[in-house]
């Protein structure tokens, strides 16, 4: 007997729901990161950024594009463009989350696996509950 034949029933989930559990996964750790940004402020705004250094406005650009994914993401408004924003912030913490770690508080190894959830939500759909179209 196959191993995935043992519990039929949670089948149903599959088609419109797992992309809602992503949604809900992915908008909880960014929401997560832009409170850590909010929390550690005062340190986050002596970040020297690579090409302008240091610039206090970053902090609050930093918080609001994560509480925009965050909010995308778990509403399902728009989510399939917040999905692709995340998977942008995602990968741009990739490089840039050890420099400037007060702006970019999630690790690289949550960075690459957030990236691989948004990029799912983009190719999947948002599942569920989501009111935007399809890309």
């Amino acid at each position: 007997m196959h191993p995935f034949l043992q519990f039929p029933q949670l089948f149903f989930l599959a088609p419109g729901y797992v992309p809602v559990l992503l949604r809900f996964a992915a908008g909880g750790v960014f929401a997560g990161a832009a409170y850590a940004v909010y929390k550690h402020r005062a340190t986050a705004k002596q970040t020297s950024l690579p090409i302008v250094g240091v610039q206090p406005w970053a902090v609050g650009f930093v918080i609001g594009v994560y509480s925009v994914i965050a909010l995308s993401l778990v509403l399902g408004y728009y989510a399939q463009y917040g999905a692709l924003l995340g998977a942008l912030a995602a990968f741009k913490e990739l490089f840039w989350g050890k420099r400037m770690q007060p702006l970019f508080p999630i690790s690289r190894t949550s960075a690459l696996l957030l990236m691989v959830i948004c990029l799912a939500l983009i190719f999947m759909g948002a599942g569920a509950f989501a009111f935007d179209q399809q890309l």
